[in-house]
Formats: C-alpha cells, sequence, structure tokens
C-alpha cells in the first residue's frame, strides 16, 4: 500500500463526507478529488463501506490516542479523569461543527462503522478503568467500587455531551457543565459505595 497515496484518500474521503453525508459522497468524487484512477482507489480499499471505515476509526483514533496520553501523564487521577473526559467531549463537538454535515457523519459514523466505534468504546472504557484503578491504589478512590463498573457509568452519564446534543446547545456548556457533573460522578468514587460497612457508619452518621 502507497501510505502517502492513502493518506490522500482519507483526508479527501474525509473532507468529502463532511461536506456531502457519506449517502452522498460517491467513490467518483474521491478519486476525481484525489487525482488517481478508480483502480488505484481500489487497490487501496475495496469499497466506499471500506474508506468509511479507515475514516471511522481514524477519528476515534485521534480522541483515544489523546486520552490515554492523559492517562499515562503525570497529573493526578482527579485531573486525568476530568481532562480525559472533556477533552474527548470537546473534540467531538469540534468535530461535528466544522461543516453542514458533520453532525450527520458522526451519526453515520455511530450507525454504519460500529464494527470500529463499539472497539473504540471498549478501549475508553479501559482507559477510564485503569485511571480509577490508579486512583484506588493511591488511596484517592474507596477501594469497594468495581473500576469497571464506575468507568461504565462515566461513559454513559457523558452522553448527555455527545451527538445529537438533545440537552447541549454550545461548547461553552460543555466546558462549563461537564465539569460539575465529573466533580459529583468523581466526589461519589471517593466515597464507600452504598450498602458496604464503610457506607453503612457513614450513612448513620448522617441520620
Amino acid at each position: 500500500m502507497n501510505t502517502e497515496l492513502n493518506s490522500r484518500i482519507l483526508d479527501v474521503a474525509t473532507r468529502l463526507f463532511l461536506q456531502y453525508g457519506y449517502k452522498h459522497t460517491t467513490v467518483d468524487q474521491i478519486v476525481a478529488d484525489v487525482g488517481i484512477a478508480k483502480g488505484s482507489f481500489y487497490l487501496h480499499y475495496p469499497s466506499k463501506e471500506a474508506v468509511f471505515a479507515a475514516v471511522s476509526a481514524g477519528v476515534c483514533g485521534v480522541v483515544l490516542d489523546e486520552m490515554a496520553r492523559v492517562a499515562g501523564s503525570d497529573l493526578c487521577v482527579l485531573a486525568k479523569l476530568h481532562e480525559c473526559l472533556r477533552g474527548a467531549l470537546l473534540y467531538i463537538w469540534d468535530f461535528c461543527h466544522q461543516a453542514p454535515h458533520a453532525p450527520l457523519l458522526w451519526a453515520e459514523l455511530i450507525q454504519a462503522a460500529a464494527a470500529y466505534t463499539m472497539p473504540a468504546h471498549a478501549r475508553g472504557h479501559s482507559i477510564l478503568t485503569e485511571i480509577i484503578r490508579q486512583g484506588q491504589g493511591q488511596g484517592v478512590f474507596a477501594p469497594q467500587h468495581d473500576a469497571q463498573a464506575a468507568a461504565r457509568l462515566l461513559q454513559l452519564a457523558t452522553e448527555a455531551f455527545s451527538p445529537p446534543y438533545q440537552l447541549i446547545d454550545s461548547r461553552q456548556k460543555i466546558e462549563s457543565e461537564l465539569p460539575r457533573l465529573l466533580d459529583l460522578l468523581i466526589g461519589g468514587l471517593q466515597r464507600p459505595p452504598a450498602g458496604t460497612a464503610a457506607a453503612g457508619s457513614q450513612e448513620k452518621c448522617g441520620q
């Protein structure tokens, strides 16, 4: 595979998908804008679906690579959770608002490229799980929590800040409201879960 040509195909395909949407972008448009013959395109990708999957994997990869970088940094675990989720959600917002069809493309990405987005979701879950386990090892988070379950809840709770943006209408709202939500969720991680002996003693003190 010609790496330079492959990058050009992906760059052009991404731009066209953003401009026209997945359904209205054709292989003919892609090869015309790249300036290659169809045969050269098919040496790299057997179909439009295949190049769309590659674009999807690339978009998800940018988000996940940044999350992994933050997770491996010297930040404290509280800052790591904030930065991982804040960075991911702001990148997705920016991606979805760079062109008229960008929100539609993101929805199509999720629907049509499940084979790529589901592993991406799993990798994100793994990164968050590791940060929570780091916090438990450092005594920042209560050890009674199931780290994997807690990571899953963090992902579910932040879905409101993702497309189709039914409750969020500006980037500023993500920047202002997401930290407040994360403070509530992370505060829960710092306390033993309900039903444990430690939590029971705290509940009695609160009565």
